[in-house]
């Protein structure tokens, strides 16, 4: 600051506006006024000299990317900073950086203004936002060009279903196609109209997720199924991408093992038996839970729900009695809607009849007086190709031969003794019941022969006497020991009742007398003895 030269440019005012095309700048540079006055100047003041430092403008500020589109909610990529040149030079720049919204203009981001880092990492954004920095060196400024970032709205409404307003589940049987499954029209992204892009994924464990070929469309239509899947769709729109809730499609079993049992021929007006699950045989597949429908046809072709109770929990059905051939099939259903089902095989019950007016007859109730317990009874027999089987009800009894409608029965008991006779004739059969009842000998204590109306007492009866099938012998003896009466059916003689009267047809006194009677059984040749006193008395 020793040699002065006049300053470039106007020099001669009260002040000095440097000029900048100066060669020495740019540079380092003293500057001062001398202020002159009087005749020639001769008085002459020079201020205190200063320095002016020119620095050259900053160049090099540039920020990249100069533009990013991200997704509402992600953080951009970090701006980075070009180094700046000219200014002060290295050591002399601080960086402030701004943003500006739809809300608002220019301004300082906080935490970074005037800070050394050349460099900008932005938050999360939800908005569009522009950037910039402003580098400073000493008396330097510069403004960088201005990063854009678009923010795309989060895509939304990205909701699948199978069934409209259904369950996000569903359930289909093994090898069925299952329902399209419907997406909502998603908005968000871009916000532009058609500018959503679609994938759709599967997966049959969760975590494994495959692209399906093909499928770019809204909606989805899975082709046939043989396992469990999960189905889940992917929207793009820009930036944002959003996945589904998946929807599981179930996959059960076919059901297995629909065999029904029970073919029969039934008589006209029976109840036929209880069709149901073949033995042996064990329903399994879908679900494991059933519902059971039974179906009725008479030509194999038209089915209708089976009458009466056609739905029992345990799969069986009761037809009712029959009138006509017909045919019958169980259907079952298991899974959500029913969605796997089944029809069993086909059973036929005939009707088998009786012909007109065909009808059988046990014999007539019978109470007998017996020692030996033996009846022969008296069935009609089985006509037209039919048979006949003797039952025992009640009592005791057993047949010589149980097949024939007069078989003999030994071994009564005392009292009621009940037998069935059942006719069949093909699947048709009828029964009736004969009763008999068993009492044993009543043998009289006394009589009196005297003749009274109606033959009353007048004899000596012995109850119960079979001379049909019995030898009987009776003889009767007064208190002398001499035999007064004999009886008998033996030898060809007339078994007669004692009227009173002597061999010789003679009326005996009144008074008591011994009986001896003996019978031996024509069936079994079983012996029966028997003695005691009558009294007989006329009165």
């Amino acid at each position: 600051n020793s040699t002065w030269v006049t300053a470039a440019g106007v020099s001669n005012t009260v002040g000095y506006n440097p000029q900048e095309s100066a060669a020495y700048f740019p540079g380092h540079q003293y500057f001062r006024r001398v202020v002159y006055s009087g005749s020639n100047n001769v008085c002459r003041n020079a201020s205190e000299p200063v320095l002016l430092n020119y620095y050259p403008a900053i160049s090099s500020n540039n920020i990249i990317p100069s533009d990013q589109t991200i997704c509402s909610g992600s953080a951009p990529a970090v701006l980075t900073g070009s180094a700046p040149l000219n200014g002060k030079g290295p050591g002399s720049y601080t960086f402030t950086w701004q943003d500006s919204t739809g809300s608002h203009s220019w301004t300082n981001i906080p935490g970074f203004i005037d800070v050394a880092s050349q460099n900008f990492a932005p938050p999360a954004l939800t908005d569009s936002v522009r950037y910039r920095r402003i580098v400073r060196s000493s008396a330097c400024i510069s403004i960088s060009n201005t990063a854009r970032i678009n923010v795309h709205a989060p895509v939304s409404d990205n909701t699948i279903s199978l069934l409209s307003g259904g369950p996000p589940d569903t359930t289909i049987c093994i090898g069925i196609t299952p329902n399209r499954i419907t997406g909502m029209n998603v908005s968000g992204g871009t916000g532009l109209p058609g500018d959503y892009a679609y994938l759709w994924f599967s997966s049959t464990d969760y975590s494994n997720w495959t692209e399906v070929a093909g499928a770019t469309g809204r909606e989805y239509q899975p082709d046939a199924l043989t396992t469990g899947t999960w189905f889940r769709r992917r929207a793009v729109s820009g930036e944002c991408v959003s996945e589904s809730e998946p929807v599981r499609i179930s996959v059960l079993p076919l059901i297995s093992n629909n065999i029904i049992a029970g073919d029969q021929v039934v008589c006209k007006s029976d109840i036929p038996a209880v069709l149901g699950q073949a033995s042996g045989q064990s329903i399994s597949g879908g679900s494991g839970k059933y519902i059971y429908q039974w179906q009725q046809s008479s030509d194999g072709s038209s089915w209708i729900p089976a009458t009466g109770v056609n739905n029992s929990s345990n799969g069986s059905y009761q037809p009712p009695a029959m009138s006509n051939n017909i045919m019958y099939r169980r259907f079952v259903a298991s899974g959500a809607n029913n969605c796997c089902s089944s029809i069993s095989n086909v059973l036929e019950l005939v009707k088998d009849s009786l012909p007109q007016g065909y009808t059988i007859n046990a014999g007539k109730d019978t109470i007998i007086h017996s020692f030996d317990r033996i009846i022969r009874l008296q069935a009609s027999a089985p006509t037209h190709g039919g048979t006949g089987k003797w039952t025992l009800l009640n009592g005791s009894g057993s047949f010589d031969n149980d097949n024939t409608p007069n078989p003999l029965v030994s071994g009564l008991s005392e009292g009621l003794n009940t037998f069935l006779w059942t006719v069949t004739r093909g699947a048709c059969k009828l029964e009736d019941e004969i009763q008999v009842t068993v009492l044993n000998l009543f043998i009289p204590e006394g009589f009196s022969p005297n003749n009274d109306p109606g033959g009353y007492n007048n004899t000596f009866r012995i109850k119960g006497l079979d001379t049909d099938k019995q030898l009987a012998e009776l003889t009767v003896i007064n208190g002398a020991g001499i035999e007064v009466f004999r009886t008998s059916n033996t030898g060809g003689s007339e078994w007669v009742d004692w009227d009173g009267k002597n061999m010789k047809g003679n009326d005996v006194p009144e008074g008591t007398y011994y009986y001896l009677l003996k019978l031996i059984s024509k069936e079994n040749n079983q012996v029966f003895k028997k003695s005691g006193f009558i009294v007989l008395k006329r009165y």
